[in-house]
């Protein structure tokens, strides 16, 4: 914890009074929700897989003098970016930051694989959660500000992807799911929707930004093809952050698992086969054609069962991989043990493990591959 106590400031603000409500035993803590600790600290949930009495995720503001973010009447920072700047600090650095502020949260020794850049925490230490959904709801109603420009914008998304938001169960995460209504770089919008719809609308903003370069972000050496500006583009748009969520949680492919590690480096080329759950964290494709490039530094030419799930553990390949891709990873070889079966899957945490070899555009990566 951090010597200094921040919550008896924040938690005498408005916005965190209407926005976090505190845990209960009936609560489901999903994806890209973010949680207070007792010091301040503002975590943000990963996945949909918890240890019980448990959080997994990640360390993402902390108070701080020296930051450049005002949230809950308190000047904060980002932990995962380098300072005033939108470029992620890579995960293997991320360790001597956090020590900085508090060595609990450097894990990455401690953790089992393939949590190794997470953080996991007990419930205890936290006051609360922010879930997306209630923070839309408390948006829409007035009760942190006034939300105009929030509906235009998505009015907007909605004209432009021909989407009926009523459809699907709608949550704020980031800036605005921390009060910040009035006062946004980009809207940061969960679409909880099933199987089919969430596939349908992420199509639809792929073939936007395919056909309307202007509408394209590059940020942290690559491209997206979930988020895009609206409006008219990169020069008056708004910049609009998409995420997916499982209306239905038993639709999510690891919630109750382990994991044992068969090979720790792995380098492989294949095609995807499959791609449903491509728009999620944990990203999850199936391969087909899978050939090896090396294994334990030897170079190697074995060809790997077809259906072979590639778990990208990590936000940063949410929605770049559809079926038909080539793709390249770097990872390691595990077999997945959950209540009801076993199978071998290859997992990548690093940022920069994967790879579509058949990009949309040209320049869709701005670094080379690890």
């Amino acid at each position: 914890m951090l010597k200094e106590s921040y919550l008896s400031q924040i938690s005498n603000n408005q916005s965190f009074q209407q926005l976090v409500r505190p845990f209960s035993s009936q609560d489901i803590i999903k994806d890209a929700e973010f949680c207070i600790r007792r010091d301040g600290i503002l975590f943000n949930v990963d996945g949909y897989y918890h240890p019980l009495g448990k959080i997994i995720g990640t360390a993402l503001y902390s108070p701080d003098s020296r930051g450049n973010k005002q949230i809950f009447g308190v000047t904060y920072r980002k932990t995962t970016l380098y300072p005033d700047t939108y470029e992620p600090i890579p995960y293997s650095e991320r360790g001597k930051n956090f020590r900085k502020i508090d060595p609990e949260l450097d894990q990455e020794k401690a953790n089992a694989f393939p949590f190794t850049y997470e953080q996991i925490l007990p419930t205890d230490e936290f006051v609360g959660h922010i879930p997306s959904e209630h923070a839309y709801r408390c948006a829409s109603e007035q009760l942190i500000g006034d939300p105009s420009q929030m509906q235009a914008d998505l009015e907007d998304l909605s004209h432009l992807l021909d989407v009926n938001l009523s459809s699907f169960a709608v949550g704020l995460t980031g800036a605005l799911a921390l009060g910040q209504i009035n006062d946004y770089h980009d809207l940061d919008i969960v679409f909880h929707g099933d199987l089919k719809q969430n596939r349908e609308l992420a199509d639809k903003i792929r073939d936007l930004v395919l056909n309307e370069p202007d509408r394209r972000l590059s940020e942290g050496g690559k491209s997206w093809l979930i988020r895009f500006f609206n409006r008219n583009g990169a020069s008056n748009g708004m910049l609009m952050c998409c995420f997916f969520g499982y209306r239905n949680l038993k639709d999510a492919p690891l919630q109750k698992f382990a994991m044992k590690i068969v090979e720790s480096d792995l380098e492989i080329n294949a095609s995807v086969s499959d791609a449903t759950h491509a728009l999620y964290t944990p990203t999850v494709v199936l391969l087909h054609d899978v050939r090896t490039r090396h294994i334990e530094g030897r170079d190697t030419r074995e060809r790997l069962p077809d259906n072979l799930p590639l778990i990208i553990y990590h936000t940063g390949t949410r929605g770049e991989l559809n079926s038909n891709d080539r793709v390249w990873a770097h990872g390691t070889l595990v077999e997945i043990i959950t209540p009801n079966i076993s199978y071998p899957a290859i997992v990548v945490i690093e940022r920069e493990g994967v790879r579509n070899e058949t990009p949309p555009w040209p320049n869709y990566y701005l670094r080379q591959k690890i």
